[in-house]
C-alpha cells in the first residue's frame, strides 16, 4: 500500500510565500508527498487499511467559515450524523466533543477540524495569515484525507494540495465545481480532488413565486461581494442570457458596504417587483463592524414591501419571503459518504464524479407572506412544501 509517510513541508513557507501563491504566481509551493496515479488496474493508493497501517484513520475537516455561522451549523449536523452512521464516530457524546473541541478520537478514527474564518478575515493578507497558522497544524496531524467546506477552503487549501497523494473531498462549492482548476471536469475530475458542488436554486424559487403571484415581472439581485455571492450572481446572469429566468433582472447590487445595500433596497422599491437576496454574510457598517445575516434580513424586511427570494431555507427562517432549500446538511453528508468510498478503496477522487444534490423543498415565511398580502395565494398555490413561522 502506498501512503504519504513523509511530512508535508509547509512549515518553512511563511506568509510571504503563501501571499505569492494566493496572488496566482507560479511559486511551486513544496509538497513532500508522492504523486497520485490514475490506474484502474491497481489497488487504490487512497484506500486505508487500519491493520496494515497499525493505526486509526486520520480525517481532517476544514471550514471556510467560523464557529456559530448558521450555514456551518447545518453542515456540521450533516457531517457528524454521517460520520456516526458510517462508524467513524462511536456515539452522540463524540459528536458533541468534536463540535466543542474541534477534535475527537473514536475507536476507528482521529478527527481534527480547522476554521478559516474567511467571511470575517477575508483580505488576501488575512487569508495568508490564517493559512500560515493552519498548515503546520495540518502537517503535524498528517491526515489521510481532507474534507473541505465551501469555496475558500476548497480553493486555497485544495490548490495547495492539488496533485498530491492526499485525497480531498469538498462540499459547498458554488455554481461549477471546476472553477478553481482543481478538476478537469465534473464527470471525471482527473486529480486527487472531488466533491459536492452547490447549485443555485433561486431560479426554481422564482418559478414557484410566479405561480403564487403571476403579476410579478422584474427583480433585482442583492448580494455581498464574496466568492459565494459572485458565484450565485453568475448563475443568475447565465440563466438570464439563456432566457430561462421567469423574472427579468433589471439590476445587480454587489457590495460589502451595508449602507450601500440599504440605499439600494430603498431605491429599488419603485423599480422592481422582487428582491433576489443572494448571500449577505459580509456586509460591514461604516465602523467596519460585520453585520450578521439575521440583522441584514431583518432590516430588509422592515424597510421593503417587495417579496424576497433567498438562497436557502435559513434565509426564510430569518424572515425573507421564500426560497428553495439548498441543504448544507445534505451536501456535507454526501461529502462524508464520498470520503468513505475513497478510504474503503471503492472509488478514487480522480474518477469519482463531482455531484450536486437535487433541489430541496420550497419554503415560505408565513409572517412575511401575511405582511405582503400573499399568504392566501401561497396556501392555495400548491407550490409550498412548508411554511416557516
Amino acid at each position: 500500500m502506498f501512503r504519504h509517510h513523509q511530512p508535508l513541508s509547509y512549515r518553512a513557507a511563511g506568509v510571504g510565500l503563501i501571499l505569492l501563491f494566493l496572488c496566482g504566481l507560479p511559486v511551486g509551493v513544496p509538497v513532500a508527498v508522492a504523486q497520485s496515479q490514475d490506474s484502474s488496474d491497481q489497488a487504490s493508493p487512497y484506500a486505508f487499511d487500519p491493520v496494515a497501517e497499525k493505526r486509526k484513520v486520520r480525517i481532517g475537516l476544514v471550514s471556510s467559515y467560523h464557529r456559530g455561522d448558521a450555514w456551518e451549523n447545518l453542515a456540521a449536523e450533516g457531517l457528524t450524523a454521517t460520520l456516526l452512521k458510517l462508524g467513524y464516530l462511536d456515539d452522540q457524546a463524540q459528536i458533541e466533543q468534536l463540535l466543542r473541541d474541534d477534535r475527537v478520537e473514536s475507536g476507528r478514527a482521529q478527527i481534527r477540524k480547522w476554521w478559516m474564518d474567511s467571511k470575517r478575515r477575508k483580505s488576501t493578507l488575512e487569508i495568508a495569515e490564517t493559512l500560515d497558522a493552519m498548515l503546520p497544524q495540518i502537517e503535524s496531524f498528517a491526515p489521510d484525507i481532507l474534507v473541505l467546506g465551501d469555496d475558500n477552503a476548497t480553493n486555497y487549501i485544495g490548490n495547495l494540495f492539488l496533485d498530491t497523494a492526499l485525497p480531498i473531498v469538498f462540499w459547498g462549492v458554488n455554481g461549477t465545481p471546476v472553477k478553481y482548476d482543481l478538476l478537469d471536469s465534473a464527470e471525471r475530475p482527473g486529480h486527487n480532488v472531488t466533491g459536492v458542488y452547490q447549485s443555485v436554486y433561486q431560479v426554481y424559487a422564482m418559478e414557484k413565486l410566479k405561480v403564487i403571484a403571476p403579476h410579478l415581472k422584474t427583480a433585482a439581485v442583492i448580494s455581498d461581494d464574496t466568492p459565494t455571492g459572485r458565484a450565485s450572481t453568475k448563475v443568475l446572469r447565465m440563466a438570464m442570457s439563456q432566457g430561462t429566468l421567469p423574472l427579468q433582472i433589471k439590476e445587480h447590487v454587489i457590495t460589502n458596504d451595508y449602507d450601500t445595500m440599504k440605499q439600494a433596497v430603498l431605491r429599488l422599491q419603485s423599480v422592481v417587483d422582487v428582491l433576489l437576496v443572494s448571500p449577505v454574510a459580509t456586509f460591514r457598517n461604516p465602523a467596519g463592524e460585520l453585520i450578521s445575516r439575521q440583522e441584514t434580513t431583518k432590516w430588509i424586511t422592515s424597510h421593503s414591501n417587495l417579496p424576497e427570494v433567498g438562497v436557502n431555507r435559513s434565509y426564510v427562517r430569518y424572515g425573507l419571503f421564500c426560497a428553495v432549500d439548498d441543504s448544507a446538511y445534505a451536501q456535507a453528508s454526501l461529502a462524508i459518504k464520498m470520503m468513505d468510498d475513497i478510504l474503503a478503496g471503492r472509488s478514487r477522487p480522480e474518477s469519482m464524479p463531482a455531484v450536486t444534490p437535487p433541489p430541496g423543498g420550497f419554503f415560505v415565511n408565513s409572517a412575511r407572506a401575511r405582511q405582503l398580502g400573499l399568504l392566501d395565494a401561497a396556501q392555495r398555490s400548491g407550490m409550498v412544501d412548508g411554511f416557516v413561522e
